[in-house]
Formats: C-alpha cells, sequence, structure tokens
C-alpha cells in the first residue's frame, strides 16, 4: 500500500533528496506519537508498508521537517494492538520527494509501542496521596507524588529530611517537634467510604505523649475529624485513631496495646484501613484491632498534616517518618505482608 498525502506529482533532475531521521522509535502505550521525519532538502513525504494505513502526517509541504503521528491523531493501547503483525511493532516505509520529482531512497521506519507496566493497581485510581520524603540532606521541600491527587508541596515549619535514617530510598523526613501541612482537601476527608492509612515511623522516646503520624485534627473542638497517632505511656507505644463526627466530640478507636512498639529507634509500619464494613489497625502488618461500629468522620476544613495536629499546636511526633501513603480502598481487609521497599510509583 503505498500513502501519499497531498503529493503534488513528480518533475525529474537534481539531487535527490535524503531522509535523515532515525529509522526506529519507541513510545509508551496511551501517548500521542510526534515522530519528526527531517530531509535534507525541501521535500514532501510519501508512506508506505504494511501499517501505512496506522500513521498520518500532521500535512505535508514542501519543508525540511514533517510530523508524523497516529492516524486520527489517536493513541495505541498495548494490550489492544492493531498492527499487522499484532506486535505492537508498527512497520511503515518512507520516501521523499523534493520539489523537481526526485525521489530519495526508500527507508523503513519501525514504530515500538512500550507497556506501561504498573504495579500498584490503585495507582491510577484511588492513591490520592503519597511521599517519601526523598531529598538533599537538610532540604524541607516535600511533595506529594501521588498521580491522583498530586497535591504539591508542604508548607513547612521546622524538621528536615535526613539522609542519617530512613526506611527505604535515601532519606525520610526528621520531625522536630514540627509538622507537615497540605492545604485540606476531599482527598483528605475520610467521609464514611473506605480508605487506607499507613506510613513507616521510628520513635526518639516512650514519654507521655501523642505522637501523630497523619491526620486532619485542629488542636480545638469544632474542626476535629481524624487522626493516626501513636500514644506511648513511658515504657511503650500503642497504635491508635481519634475520630469526630461532629468537629467537636473526640472518640479514640482501633488502640493496640502496648506491646507492639516497644523499642526505640526501630522502624515500625502502621496501618488503618476500613472496608465498608470495618476498621482494623495494624502494627508491622499483623491486625491488632478491629471494629463494626460504623460512623462517618466531620467534614473539616483545618489541614491535612504529618507529624503534629492540622496547625502545628501540638501532638508532635518524636521521631521520623517515611513512606507516607492515603489510598481510598481498603488495600489489605486483614493481617498482610508489609512492603519490603518503597511503594511502587506506578
Amino acid at each position: 500500500m503505498l500513502k501519499v498525502s497531498q503529493f503534488t506529482g513528480f518533475g525529474g533532475g537534481g539531487t535527490p533528496p535524503t531522509i535523515i531521521s532515525a529509522s526506529s522509535v519507541s513510545l509508551y502505550e496511551n501517548n500521542y506519537l510526534a515522530f519528526s521525519i527531517v530531509t535534507n532538502s525541501m521535500s514532501q513525504i510519501i508512506i508506505g508498508g504494511i501499517d501505512a494505513a496506522k500513521v498520518e502526517l500532521a500535512a505535508n509541504p514542501f519543508a525540511l521537517t514533517h510530523t508524523l503521528r497516529w492516524a486520527g491523531n489517536i493513541t495505541k493501547d498495548y494490550e489492544a494492538p492493531n498492527d499487522a503483525n499484532t506486535d505492537n511493532v508498527y512497520s511503515i516505509t518512507l520516501q521523499a520527494v523534493d520539489t523537481s520529482g526526485n525521489l530519495s531512497d526508500l527507508q523503513y521506519l519501525n514504530i515500538t509501542v512500550l507497556d506501561i507496566m504498573i504495579e500498584d493497581p490503585y495507582w491510577l485510581t484511588s492513591t490520592v496521596f503519597l511521599t517519601g520524603f526523598e531529598g538533599a540532606n537538610g532540604s524541607r521541600v516535600v511533595t506529594d507524588e501521588s498521580f491522583v491527587g498530586h497535591h504539591g508541596n508542604a508548607t513547612v515549619a521546622t524538621g528536615v529530611i535526613t539522609t542519617a535514617d530512613k526506611k527505604y530510598g535515601a532519606s525520610s523526613w526528621s520531625t522536630n517537634n514540627q509538622s507537615l501541612r497540605w492545604p485540606i482537601h476531599n482527598d483528605f476527608r475520610l467521609g464514611t467510604g473506605p480508605f487506607t492509612l499507613e506510613c513507616f515511623f521510628r520513635l526518639n522516646s516512650f514519654a507521655s505523649n501523642n505522637h501523630t503520624l497523619m491526620g486532619v485534627f485542629s488542636s480545638s473542638a469544632g474542626n476535629l475529624s481524624w487522626i493516626m497517632f501513636v500514644n506511648t505511656n513511658g515504657t511503650a507505644g500503642q497504635l491508635t485513631m481519634n475520630y469526630s463526627t461532629t468537629g467537636s466530640d473526640n472518640i479514640g478507636i482501633l488502640a493496640t496495646g502496648f506491646t507492639d512498639i516497644t523499642s526505640l529507634g526501630t522502624w515500625y509500619h502502621a496501618c488503618i484501613d476500613f472496608d465498608g464494613t470495618t476498621y482494623r489497625s495494624y502494627v508491622n502488618g499483623v491486625m491488632k484491632a478491629s471494629s463494626t461500629s460504623l460512623h462517618g468522620h466531620f467534614a473539616s476544613t483545618a489541614d491535612f498534616a504529618i507529624g503534629s495536629n492540622s496547625d502545628a499546636g501540638g501532638l508532635y511526633l518524636n521521631g521520623n517518618i517515611d513512606e507516607a501513603r492515603i489510598t481510598k480502598v481498603s488495600r489489605y481487609a486483614g493481617t498482610f505482608t508489609v512492603p519490603t521497599d518503597a511503594y511502587p510509583r506506578g
């Protein structure tokens, strides 16, 4: 099959043009093709080959560069190839013809569509917040890395990224009795739907305190919603959650007991999830408490915070936190194997 877009005809005489662009190109599925066909003299382009019908030129004047795209300017799905061999390699031929009608040699072009490997089945739909606290030692720039939420950089009072202590990656957040805060968004409101809250943390002290991991929880009644924290009693800690249905009531659930967080300077994985019928708390993947007493969460206007309450007015985490994630589904709904690497970003 020969495909000619606005080709005006042959003439003759002179030196034939040469196509000097690459003979192959690869791109990931779900992306638009915009391949530049480059010639050494003013030319039009003739497209042929077994997959000629699958591509088109954006325009075909006499020019030095032409843009090749998928026919209809659509995208391709790796799982549904429509090339002649159904192997995600689209094979075409190209020829250039100059204003005198001189034809270039035939050039073969293979366009390969690559698969996007999604490790996290919830990455594109339900992971609304994720940060690994990666950065230079001493930096205070912490960014939400989630695909769905992408809530930008946190507001930071004090506290820094540190490379001295981390669970995964190259760094973690050292709270220094301060917080990271993002403006409130529906992604941070738990409402009545399913969710999973999780992170890795380590404590510097068991002195009696409440160490916030994450939450939307003001320092004053009237704007409370939810908070996941570690309560310490002087010798150990317990993971727990408090919530508010009115903004003023403050109800504690899912306390794990003081037998699971017993070592200072040790990294623990904390998780609380809800599958629509049951709330569960976990330490290092082991379910420690559950509740089927259903409730909503007040739609607070307070910031979402890590390391303290929402207005940095207390409940400070004395330690480090790494790999904090919120997913608007129940990921586990029972004892699970703790991730052995940073959460996937895709």
